[in-house]
């Protein structure tokens, strides 16, 4: 998370950790609450297509994790 929230990390790795984090999520789904805000902050104030192709993605797998932990 301290990747994905850092202002210093590249592009590539903010990327690379919000697939970690869904990827962990999977594993552990009520962590689902606390990374779906943050990916969801972090596309609106980057204006990076990188970020916010993989943001869009990965928040819509996080949705289908989350929904699944509370039908």
């Amino acid at each position: 998370m301290n990747y994905l929230t850092s202002c210093n990390e590249a592009i590539a790795i903010k990327a690379f950790s919000m697939t970690v984090l869904r990827k962990i999520c999977e594993h552990y789904p009520q962590l689902t609450q606390e990374v779906i805000p943050t990916i969801e902050l972090i596309i609106g104030e980057n204006n990076a297509p990188g970020i916010q192709s993989r943001g869009r993605k990965e928040l819509k797998l996080l949705r289908k994790i989350a929904a699944k932990k509370n039908p």
